[in-house]
């Protein structure tokens, strides 16, 4: 009440017919809470530094959600639902990622140059010995040896034995350039 007067009682109709009801009208709200303030400062007077850092985050989170559940409608969207759909991987190519990771591996262990390496480079070598020369190389090894050198016929060789452990250190980078360049000069 302000300055003695009783409240202000305002005669609303409620009904076509001008009858007046006698309700009070309600104060407009206020646009800036007081309680946060309070809270804030008597967290502060109270626990100094940290009663502000928590008050504050208290005092953050209840204003979100307040405003969160003032403004929120969850049964109007305010943008229109767009379908999505999570877009594809490209597709790799899968023979090149094989044949990477045959080198990397047949690089480091012998057994596994044998496994998977190897026998990659020796069809090469073959299918370029038959196209090229009319040389067989599990017909005529003694033929092919001779075109490939002695150094990749040693490792091509289709009647090598294979590694029998993993530990065995396989060729290194330099030996394998050379078996590549003896394979392209057929």
């Amino acid at each position: 009440m302000i300055s003695g007067l009783p409240p202000l009682d305002v005669d609303v109709p409620s009904a076509p017919t001008g009858q007046r009801t006698g309700r009070p009208l309600r104060p407009p709200p206020r646009t800036v809470a007081r309680w946060p303030f309070i809270l804030v400062v008597a967290a502060t007077l109270a626990a100094g530094p940290i009663g502000l850092v928590v008050s504050s985050a208290v005092v953050g989170a209840l204003l979100v959600l307040r405003l969160r559940l003032i403004v929120a409608d969850p049964d109007v969207p305010e943008l229109v639902a767009l379908p999505w759909r999570r877009r594809q991987p490209a597709p790799a190519l899968p023979g090149f990622t094989r044949t990477v990771g045959s080198v990397e591996w047949g690089l480091t262990s012998a057994y596994d140059f044998d496994a998977a390496l190897r026998p990659r480079l020796t069809r090469v070598a073959d299918v370029r010995l038959l196209e090229r020369h009319g040389v067989d190389l599990h017909a005529d090894p003694s033929a092919a040896a001779r075109l490939l050198g002695p150094e990749a016929w040693a490792l091509l060789d289709p009647t090598r034995t294979d590694a029998p452990d993993r530990n065995m250190p396989g060729p290194d980078r330099a030996t394998l350039a050379r078996v590549l360049d003896a394979i392209e000069q057929i």
